[in-house]
């Protein structure tokens, strides 16, 4: 009987110490304002809601965490030429929040970063549509369009667009010279 618990002897310790270096890494906290999304062997399981979680180590279990706040990104000094062809620099700021974890992880490799691109591109096509004093009378009408045509945009991704404001639209000194004459 003896020789028997001598043989399992190494193997048993063997499993004893995986287990022990095992269950801290196997050890999950998921913040009430975050989602993780748990990838088993690279394939999509779910997403684990706020609180203690457990996966498993050793590469087998991937989390991936997806703060669900409202951010914001400056989108700044984007030269455009209006409609009336005047040169205009214009800044805005878009807020924005992930609504599916899911799909943000999933179907686009870096939403921050696809979501500043795409304002920055639909900044300039929607606001070079529009004549000067349109984009200076009619800010927030112009802020409504930018804000439906991002969400519309992003909702495959699992992102949604708070609000989008334009900061500020600087005209060329010259310009600002010649009206300050007038």
């Amino acid at each position: 009987m003896i020789d028997f618990f001598n043989s399992l002897g190494l193997p048993l310790i063997l499993l004893i110490v995986i287990i022990i270096t095992a269950l801290p890494m196997s050890v999950r906290i998921v913040n009430q304002y975050q989602r993780a999304v748990l990838l088993r062997f690279g394939r999509y399981v779910r997403v684990l809601e706020p609180g203690l979680r457990f996966v498993w180590p050793y590469g087998i279990d991937r989390t991936l965490y997806v703060d669900l706040r409202v951010a914001t990104i400056d989108v700044s000094g984007q030269d455009i030429i209006t409609k009336d062809n005047v040169p205009v620099s214009i800044n805005a700021v878009v807020y924005f929040q992930v609504n599916d974890p899911k799909l943000a992880v999933l179907n686009v490799e870096n939403f921050r970063q696809a979501t500043t691109l795409l304002a920055q591109t639909l900044l300039r096509s929607v606001l070079g549509s529009h004549e000067l004093d349109d984009m200076l009378s009619e800010r927030d009408k112009i802020s409504k369009v930018l804000k439906d045509e991002l969400d519309k945009s992003t909702e495959t991704w699992g992102v949604r667009v708070v609000m989008v404001e334009l900061k500020s639209v600087d005209l060329p000194e010259g310009m600002k010279r010649a009206m300050a004459k007038q």
